[in-house]
């Protein structure tokens, strides 16, 4: 697929490109574990490349969510961005959780019945 890893790091992987119209900009492979995000003005192709070697274990969609984050789509659709609020949302309620948890234990080891 001639992805080279980019500089920032062993999940991103890059290469240049360019569309019909001559534009050219590079496409984008982001590797976390077992999910594969593909940032390409076509990503079939990469997609069945990929089906080729490995076995997906479910079907490619287009992207609601990465890792926590949401996938927003601009006004334009040429302008993604990505929101953390849900990743936070789910932090702050497992804090919130374990918080709990421990102010219940906490009461119990110092309220001890007589």
């Amino acid at each position: 697929m001639d992805f080279v890893p980019s500089i920032s790091g062993p999940s991103v992987w890059m290469r240049p490109a360019s569309k019909a119209n001559g534009f050219e900009y590079f496409k984008y492979l982001l590797v976390y574990v077992e999910d594969v995000l593909i940032l390409s003005h076509n990503p079939d192709p990469i997609l069945k490349c990929i089906e080729g070697s490995y076995r997906l274990k479910e079907s490619a969609t287009e992207t609601k969510m990465c890792l926590g984050a949401w996938a927003i789509e601009g006004d334009s659709g040429k302008i993604w961005s990505m929101s953390s609020s849900h990743y936070i949302k789910e932090a702050i309620t497992n804090l919130e959780r374990h918080l709990l948890f421990q102010k219940a234990y906490d009461y119990r080891e110092n309220h001890k019945p007589l």
